[in-house]
């Protein structure tokens, strides 16, 4: 059976909403997104391929990572691409979030190992995700609560992560 295309997810709930369900859009991406963000509480992991822009450069998905850090309870967002050089030069606004907040937001890029990977991936609390299999088209499967398999894409993220790199266009410059 395929799991249902859901526009509102008001009613789901971070680690308790097993109903995994479909996105095909960027807005459906951002709906999801943006109801799974704000419960996140610890961790928020991601993987989108030039920092998504279509999805993170957006107030619906902007908005609640602000808010994450200014809760006070000190997450731990990290972020990589395999390349942040367009969203730099586009002005995404994930960028001087980043420089704003470096204590909680990391972003680095995919370490040569690594650069034929191609999965969207979006990780809360190691327990809600957001997977697509493709990072450059929209079409996913989201799940609120889905311990075994945001474990094994958090495996694969921590992997890829210890082997990402800094990007210098990324630093602020003060002076």
């Amino acid at each position: 059976m395929t799991p249902p295309v859901v526009s509102d997810y008001s009613s789901f709930v971070l680690g308790q909403t097993r109903e995994t369900t479909l996105v095909e859009t960027s807005g459906g991406n951002r709906n999801a997104l943006g109801a799974m963000i704000p419960q996140t509480r610890r961790t928020l992991d991601v993987f989108a391929r030039e920092l998504d822009p279509m999805v993170m450069d957006h107030p619906e998905v902007l908005d609640p990572i602000r808010e994450l850090i200014a809760r006070g309870a000190r997450p731990r967002i990290r972020v990589l691409a395999r390349d942040v050089n367009r969203a730099v030069a586009n002005g995404h606004r994930l960028i001087p979030l980043f420089q704003r907040f470096s204590t909680f937001i990391s972003i680095r890029e995919l370490g040569r190992e690594h650069r034929t990977f191609n999965t969207g991936l979006y990780i809360a609390d190691q327990t809600g995700l957001l997977v697509r299999r493709h990072s450059d088209r929209f079409e996913g499967e989201v799940c609120f609560a889905d311990l075994v398999s945001a474990r094994e894409h958090t495996r694969v993220f921590e992997e890829m992560w210890a082997g990402g790199v800094e990007n210098s266009n990324l630093r602020s410059l003060h002076i």
